[in-house]
């Protein structure tokens, strides 16, 4: 007997998905099949499978592909009413991709559970008391692709929400100023995430929210000095050992957390590595992991911008670069009633958004952590008055920390009751008390002007702060047992320091360049803006690790100057310097002063200096009047 041939025709469902994706392909900014494969983080097969329909994919992959071509939601419909006609005329055949599987390796469940239970607190929990959810306040920001030319594709995409990017590319650089969110996201992925892979009814919808992935964090300090799987164990045992019932082992890290699924590493705090060629050592590290077709492994880093030069190597390793947007003003306004709402009775969000608008700190605020401070700052001063400049806010917010709140004056009170009885303790503990800024001051220079590695010891922190009370103190320490813990604790009682793991750190580094821009104040600024103190400012701008706390001294100076200093000798210098980059820095020289333009002399300068036409305008933006030898 004569069996017949089987027949190989393509369904016709199966043909016009593959139609319709070639079709809108080209009607999209996408010139290649391998760069839309790219950009949806799929390997050249797959799209050319879905391209040319010869098996039916899994739903959530085609729509991943189709949301890189066009995130709209008619064109979302309309692929999927073919993906369905697609699947219904190939029957229940084997899918091209297996689909990832739902069951979880032993220990991932519970650190799932310890990742859910922090969800309940805010990154920095410690700013106050009482702090709502991390739930309740979170505010999806946007994000923007960087294009540029260690940038694969040049894409461009425009700007969407960070999750919908998380689908788009395996692998993410994403970058922010200081307060811009950064670590917010990622404390809310791996929130969403142990939500969806906890809660049984979540998983039966199409896909977690980060994709297959188990986002988990690993502190770039950790991976300096370990190796990766062990620096995401230490990381998670430093921030969730509160969390944990039990210890997770370095070997889970190791290998995949589930069939088909793989960790999403979510690498915080690249710009914290102090040390530039200890930087360079772990971004190429980092760049080898992301090149490697198969591993366990998906990466997002976050990280201050350092430059291009500095992150080429993730960007050409395939880690496509998207900048963190700030708040917009709608972002804004749901900021502010989620923060009131949240904390009853401490204010009214419409006349919180009026006080921003009458300091003129709109463009402040726009970062989270500014918002959030702003927020403390309004509520404790009661007149909803806010300061006019980002120094005057952080000079507001550290009033609150250690002149106002009731759990600092608690801590004292426990310090005084615990050294009253031994000889000068009384005096001892009324001196740290009342020099506990002097030393939060020396602590924040040494870590921000130090150009060693923070993270290279640990303790390093706690040390250099005993050391200061040793050297400092009227009467001796070395007779009160314990003194380095009741140190330890009162600096925790701030505010501003914490305790991850066995080290202190500062609660976020934007408040020991606000500290260390203090001390530069008195020691470069004492005398005004003389040549030999703008040469060291110009100077100190083109360190990277140290720039935040030159603005931040910029600003003190023109505050404590009460509309007497005058900044536009130091802005001219500047305009003149070629040592500098100017471009990348102007939007927080603009933060750092709160005088008005002088349109004139801007438009002078232009004429004047084409080479820094663009940056001289930004910078001057702030400057009331040039000095007289400026003018043309």
């Amino acid at each position: 007997m004569v069996r017949a041939a089987k027949s190989t025709a393509r369904p016709k469902a199966a043909v016009d998905l593959g139609e319709l994706i070639k079709r809108r392909m080209r009607a999209s900014a996408f010139t290649s099949q391998s760069e839309l494969a790219r950009a949806a983080g799929f390997s050249d097969s797959v799209v050319s499978a879905l391209i040319k329909a010869e098996r039916p994919i899994p739903r959530a992959t085609v729509q991943v592909i189709a949301r890189t071509i066009d995130p709209s939601e008619a064109w979302l419909a309309e692929v999927s009413t073919h993906w369905l006609a697609a699947k219904r005329a190939w029957g229940d055949g084997k899918a091209l991709i297996e689909r990832p599987g739902r069951e979880l390796a032993s220990g991932v469940r519970e650190l799932l559970v310890a990742q859910q239970r922090a969800a309940h607190h805010l990154p920095y929990r410690l700013l106050i008391d009482n702090v709502p959810p991390l739930a309740t306040l979170y505010v999806e920001q946007d994000s923007s692709e960087e294009v540029g030319r260690n940038s694969p594709g040049e894409m461009g995409l425009g700007p969407r929400p960070v999750q919908d990017v998380m689908h788009l590319h395996r692998n993410l650089l994403l970058t922010a100023d200081a307060g811009g969110g950064k670590s917010t996201v990622q404390y809310h992925f791996t929130a969403e995430s142990a939500d969806w892979w906890l809660t049984p009814d979540a998983r039966a919808t199409l896909a977690p929210p980060c994709g297959w992935v188990v986002p988990v964090r690993v502190r770039a300090t950790a991976i300096a000095s370990s190796v990766l799987a062990e620096a995401v164990a230490e990381t998670v045992h430093a921030e969730l050992h509160e969390y944990l019932d039990v210890r997770i082992d370095q070997a889970l890290f190791r290998e995949p957390p589930g069939a088909g699924i793989r960790w999403l590493l979510l690498v915080d705090g690249l710009d914290e590595i102090l040390d530039v060629d200890q930087r360079a050592r772990v971004i190429t590290a980092l760049a080898r992991r992301l090149e490697e077709p198969e591993n366990a492994y998906r990466f997002l880093v976050a990280s201050r911008p350092l430059g291009e030069v500095e992150l080429g190597p993730l960007r050409m390793a395939g880690a496509v670069h998207y900048k963190l947007q700030p708040f917009t003003a709608k972002q804004l306004n749901t900021f502010a009633g989620s923060w009131f709402r949240a904390r009853s009775g401490s204010g009214d969000p419409d006349r919180f958004i009026q006080s921003i608008e009458h300091a003129r700190l709109n463009a402040v605020v726009t970062l989270p952590l500014l918002a959030t401070i702003a927020a403390i700052v309004y509520e404790e001063t009661g007149d909803g008055e806010l300061p006019t400049s980002r120094a005057g806010l952080y000079r507001e917010f550290f009033r609150y920390l250690l002149d106002v709140r009731q759990s600092y004056f608690q801590a004292r009170r426990k310090l005084l009751e615990n050294l009253s009885d031994y000889r000068h303790g009384g005096r001892l503990a009324d001196w740290l008390f009342e020099n506990i800024s002097d030393l939060l001051e020396s602590m924040a220079v040494s870590h921000i002007l130090s150009r060693d590695d923070f993270g290279a010891e640990t303790d390093r922190l706690w040390h250099q702060a005993v050391n200061w009370t040793v050297a400092n103190a009227p009467h001796p320490v070395g007779d009160i047992p314990r003194w380095k813990e009741y140190v330890r604790s009162l600096l925790i009682g701030t505010g501003v320091v914490r305790l991850v793991g066995d080290a202190l750190e500062f609660v976020h580094r934007s408040f020991a360049e606000y500290l260390a821009g203090g001390w530069m104040v008195s020691e470069w600024l004492g005398d005004g803006l003389t040549r030999l103190a703008i040469r060291r400012v110009i100077d100190q701008l083109g360190r990277e690790s140290v720039r935040g706390s030159v603005f931040f001294a910029l600003g003190r100076w023109l505050e404590e100057g009460g509309g007497i200093h005058e900044p536009a000798p130091l802005l001219h210098e500047l305009i003149k310097s070629k040592g500098v980059e100017l471009f990348g820095i102007t939007a927080s020289l603009r933060a750092a002063f709160s005088t008005r333009p002088d349109r004139s002399w801007i438009n002078r300068r232009k004429s004047a200096s084409p080479r820094y036409g663009s940056a001289g305008r930004a910078i001057a933006v702030k400057a009331r009047t040039p000095p007289a030898q400026s003018r043309p």
